[in-house]
């Protein structure tokens, strides 16, 4: 499957997937291919972690700071329980504290002929969250963790 940067050339596919449901892509499978787009932008995200503490030409200090990084983020910790909300169906630990973490809402238009565009939200701690403004700050963090580390 490739290295830590095939997993974020992954990551970075995957929002620009989440960023084709809302612009109003052609939608052949509806709501449900645009929920599967935005919710494994999610779960491949989170796994990022996981690839770059398995990359064994990275300096320890890189998979400490990595595992570290999700914890005092509030948008990598939503990350993480949308990611194993999305895999297992429900949470058994939540990164956020709270153990309703998830989906709340979809707004969809209709383009007549020309697809659909969608607005997930999701919602914890009673906060509702744009899932695409998420993914954004998601990518972010993880830009700003690689760049300082001059892996990108």
């Amino acid at each position: 499957m490739g290295s830590w940067k095939d997993q974020w050339e992954r990551v970075l596919l995957a929002l620009s997937r989440v960023d084709a449901v809302y612009a109003g892509r052609p939608e052949p499978e509806g709501t449900a291919g645009a929920t599967c787009d935005v919710f494994t932008f999610f779960v491949t995200c989170h796994h990022l972690v996981d690839w770059i503490v398995s990359d064994a030409a990275l300096p320890r200090s890189t998979h400490r700071k990595a595992r570290s990084l999700v914890g005092p983020s509030a948008d990598l910790s939503l990350c993480a329980d949308l990611a194993n909300r999305a895999k297992h169906c429900s949470l058994t630990r939540s990164r956020t504290g709270d153990m309703a973490s998830g989906p709340s809402g979809n707004d969809a238009t209709v383009m007549i002929g020309a697809g659909a565009s969608h607005a997930f939200r999701v919602e914890s701690a009673g906060v509702e969250h744009d899932a695409q403004d998420l993914a954004r700050s998601c990518v972010a963090e993880w830009t700003s963790f690689l760049a300082a580390r001059n892996l990108i």
